[in-house]
């Protein structure tokens, strides 16, 4: 029985801009212990899992993501790179800190713009200010009308107002929001890029969008805080953004043909289990497989670690994934999808009841 498409894309065909900050050129502006962590562990799921050429990535950590950084290689990597076709899978990822600042353009409700915050922000001789969402949406505009709309957005930060409130500044590692800026900026920023005044749409997480031509995922609805996440490995402690750590976590566990929409249950599931105010969120076109269609080099098992005592089983049609939540650490067989119209060979109908009986001896102990 074949299992998911019989011709996945070719992912070599994927490009990657992947930006993550941790200390902050202004003193104002908190550090972070767990986005240059995102940066490198995205890059090595892309490169070691998916088989993506490492000359299709480009990745901006701290001093190297500036804000004329960010936004010339944007637009010089991705949209004006002759190597990229049109409708090759495209990712960009920021992590860091989000925040607002004043808007100039007379269309948000509460004046204020979400931003994204660059290493050099808020410094001065000239001043330096965040990267306003609308700047955004336009590169990514610009993006779509040149290599198509085959195109996914993370951002693991946030840009709640009301969520400083009972934060200490400069203290609060480990949540990815900085203060507000309230500098004001130019009427003109970033005109060069934004061109004349366009209508963006703003969704649950807050970040405006001009189209629904792309997938965006972000840590969280706009009135919540996007959290680091601290996981043991090998006896240290890492840290990563929860929505990234989560997001990995979860494309290893899934099938190739799953949807972003698939993606975002089980991300949302996943952080919610440690952190119930947090709401990770999945805008655009939610129907879209997974960079197209992907194909693991995947291990046959995968990991299973006691988070508590809950079983969590998931089903939808074409595809099974059993996700437990045991006492102890096990190690189980992958179960894949079985369902179709003609049944599966002997020896997949005993590897399937062989994973079955492993199943349900492991809900028997927890």
């Amino acid at each position: 029985m074949q299992i998911g498409p019989q011709n996945p894309p070719n992912i070599a065909s994927l490009w990657a801009l992947l930006v993550g900050i941790d200390t902050y050129k202004a003193s104002g502006v908190p550090p972070l212990r767990g986005s240059v962590n995102d940066v490198e562990a995205m890059r090595q799921f892309l490169v070691n899992q998916l088989g993506v050429p490492a000359d299709h990535i480009r990745t901006l950590t701290n001093e190297q993501a500036t804000r004329a950084e960010i936004l010339r290689t944007f637009q010089e990597f991705l949209i004006r790179n002759p190597h990229i076709q049109f409708n090759d899978q495209i990712l960009f990822h920021f992590s860091g800190h989000g925040s607002q600042l004043p808007d100039t353009s007379g269309t948000e409700p509460d004046g204020l713009d979400e931003t994204i915050v660059a290493y050099d922000s808020r410094t001065s001789d000239p001043y330096i200010y965040d990267i306003p969402d609308k700047t955004i949406a336009a590169l990514l505009d610009q993006l779509t009308q040149e290599k198509g709309n085959h195109i996914t957005v993370i951002f693991d930060s946030c840009h709640s107002g009301s969520g400083t409130r009972g934060i200490q500044f400069p203290g609060a590692v480990g949540v990815r929001l900085a203060p507000d800026d309230t500098t004001r900026p130019p009427a003109d920023l970033d005109a060069e890029i934004r061109g004349p005044l366009s209508t963006h749409r703003v969704g649950p997480s807050g970040w405006a969008r001009a189209k629904d031509s792309y997938v965006l995922l972000a840590a969280c609805l706009d009135n919540e805080l996007a959290k680091e996440y601290r996981s043991l490995v090998e006896g240290q402690e890492i840290n990563h953004g929860a929505l990234t750590y989560f997001t990995l976590q979860a494309l290893r566990d899934i099938d190739y043909n799953m949807t972003y929409g698939d993606l975002h249950e089980l991300i949302t599931a996943r952080v919610n289990a440690e952190y119930p105010d947090q709401t990770p969120q999945c805008e655009g076109d939610r129907d879209r497989q997974i960079f197209g269609g992907m194909r693991l080099r995947r291990d046959p098992f995968i990991l299973v670690r006691r988070l508590t005592r809950m079983i969590t089983l998931y089903w939808k049609p074409g595809w099974f994934l059993a996700s437990i939540l045991a006492p102890n650490l096990h190690s189980i067989p992958q179960i894949h999808a079985h369902s179709s119209n003609s049944p599966p060979h002997h020896w997949q109908w005993w590897r399937w009841l062989m994973s079955m009986r492993q199943l349900l001896l492991l809900v028997y102990q927890a």
